[in-house]
């Protein structure tokens, strides 16, 4: 039996019938076509529309040109093996429209943890973060430029000068010139300076900054850190006026070493000569590098008195005399002169003596005054 004996209507249907079934075919095709670029479209541009509208959208439609063709179908006679072959190509396309979408949605889910993941970095940073684009407007601002500042992040968005005009007066100049001359500078850049806070406090910011670039290689700005170094600053400041009056005490103590009467020698705990000063050195007749390295027994051989510098390193106790007699041994023609000497252990952080200082005053002639008092 041949197909227009199973259904003889189409037969006997008369122009009309076909106009209508054309008609029909026509809104089959282009409802197709819809569908195709339905699809089209939301892979161009499926980050930006809403997806979960899409699906729905595009259910419906595809419902309703499905009863449009079976509609269409059922008028005009079609087997139902035809019928269902394009039921099951629509079908075939909805579920492929819908695994795609669905990948999008995932998609969205793992860039929205992502924006998450580093908004949370970015926004709780303890340093003042932000992003600069080419043409010097502000793309981020972390919050914690308020903590230094004062303003919010949105101050800064709407007025990109906004920073330079807090910077300190002296040193505007200087970070105006980084911020016009090396906004496109390849290579990262670092200098310090200080702003004037909207309270009126004063702040040390440590500046880094440097550019970035897209997966592409495109320059899009430059990203910059600034840092508050205020307490930095102040122990640099502390540290500098320590140094300058130790350099000050010190210059004091030199001049003193070098110009006073007494008779100074410094030396480690092995009795090697360390420093002299001009009038230990003048008495023996010699200049003060002579002695530098130096054993003190080597040059003034002396049992009781090495057995004395040895108690005062063991014990760390310093020890005095007076008028006590001394002669070289290797020339005895110089004669004996007495002196006054004082013996002090030098300690080390730990307590332990690590030197010697002597200091000798010469009282030769102590010996005739006593004997003019006992007169």
């Amino acid at each position: 039996m041949t197909h227009e004996q199973m259904d003889p209507a189409p037969a006997q249907a008369g122009d009309s019938s076909q106009q209508e079934y054309a008609r029909l075919r026509q809104r089959l095709t282009e409802a197709e076509q819809q569908i195709e670029q339905l699809r089209r479209d939301l892979e161009a541009h499926h980050q930006l529309l809403c997806v979960e509208c899409i699906r729905r959208e595009a259910t419906e439609w595809t419902r309703h040109q499905s009863e449009l063709h079976l509609c269409a179908l059922t008028n005009t006679g079609r087997s139902p093996d035809t019928l269902w072959e394009h039921a099951a190509k629509l079908e075939q396309a909805n579920a492929q429209l819908r695994a795609e979408i669905a990948g999008y949605r995932q998609a969205e889910e793992v860039l929205r943890g992502s924006e998450e993941h580093f908004r949370t970095v970015a926004e709780f940073a303890y340093d003042w973060e932000y992003w600069i684009a080419p043409d010097r407007t502000h793309l981020y601002v972390s919050p914690a430029c308020e903590r230094i500042t004062g303003y919010r992040p949105a101050a800064f968005y709407a007025n990109p000068d906004l920073l330079l005009s807090l910077v300190h007066p002296k040193d505007r100049e200087r970070v105006a010139d980084h911020l016009w001359n090396e906004l496109c500078c390849p290579s990262a850049c670092a200098l310090e300076f200080r702003v004037i806070a909207h309270n009126g406090e004063e702040h040390w910011i440590g500046h880094v900054c440097q550019p970035v670039y897209d997966p592409h290689g495109c320059w899009i700005g430059r990203r910059a850190s600034n840092r508050d170094i205020t307490r930095c600053k102040g122990m640099e400041e502390r540290l500098r006026q320590q140094k300058e009056a130790l350099r000050e005490a010190n210059e004091l103590l030199e001049k003193l070493f070098n110009t006073i009467h007494l008779h100074i020698a410094s030396m480690d705990r092995n009795f090697n000569f360390i420093r002299v000063n001009q009038a230990y050195a003048a008495a023996d007749g010699r200049d003060p590098s002579f002695f530098e390295g130096k054993n003190h027994f080597d040059l003034y051989p002396d049992a009781e008195n090495e057995a004395i510098f040895r108690r005062v390193v063991e014990t760390g106790e310093p020890y005095t005399a007076y008028a006590r007699p001394f002669t070289y041994a290797a020339h005895p023609e110089r004669g004996t002169t007495w002196w006054d000497w004082t013996l002090l252990p030098i300690r080390s952080q730990h307590g332990e003596v690590e030197g010697l200082v002597l200091c000798l005053v010469n009282v030769r002639t102590r010996p005739a005054l006593r004997h003019q008092d006992n007169v």
